[in-house]
């Protein structure tokens, strides 16, 4: 039983010890010392609040994400809804007679809500208000999605993966505040 009490207390001692939260010096310490993603996080991602207050040179510590402030700018963003159609487990034809339903369906009054709830493979619950930055998405899926006006439906193929779209724009681009960082994750 000793053992069994001494094996849970390293078990649980060791993981807490690892996750110690930087202090700033040395978040400052880490980020010179290592390679770092430069990222733009938007409005759309919850660290935007937490960094949008902050002026460049600004290192703001999050538990062990560290963001050092660039600059405050502005990003394209997109809104989209989608059906996921999965080509690894349907026929071409069947993609083609669901395809046809949906926009039938579509254009006689059902909601692409409700049309994503019925036929969508993925069951992702953002799927009728998919808001994206440039360079989230797989490309041929941002593409097409700058490439129509809010409203229309479109299909989206994406071969490599076996992914299938149709698609509805949900808004037309626009910019919105973004604050581009760099970006690391403390390991001590």
């Amino acid at each position: 039983m000793k053992t069994i009490a001494l094996l849970l207390i390293s078990a649980f001692w060791l993981p807490a010890s690892a996750q110690e939260t930087p202090t700033p010096q040395q978040a400052k310490a880490f980020l010179e010392a290592h390679i770092n993603a430069e990222v733009d996080i938007n409005e759309y991602n919850k660290a935007y609040e937490l960094l949008k207050s902050h002026k460049p040179g600004a290192i703001v510590v999050d538990g062990k994400d560290i963001y050092k402030v660039i600059e405050a700018t502005t990003v394209t963003a997109y809104n989209a809804g989608y059906i996921y159609l999965d080509t690894k487990k349907l026929s071409e034809d069947k993609i083609k007679q669901l395809t046809d339903d949906i926009f039938s369906q579509y254009k006689n009054g059902m909601s692409f809500s409700e049309l994503i709830e019925r036929f969508s493979m993925d069951r992702n619950p953002n799927a009728a208000e998919l808001k994206f930055t440039d360079g989230q998405m797989v490309p041929t899926f941002e593409k097409a999605v700058k490439e129509h006006k809010a409203g229309e439906v479109f299909t989206v193929e994406t071969p490599d993966k076996g992914w299938f779209h149709i698609v509805n724009k949900n808004e037309d681009d626009r910019q919105i505040n973004a604050i581009r960082a760099e970006y690391a994750v403390y390991k001590n």
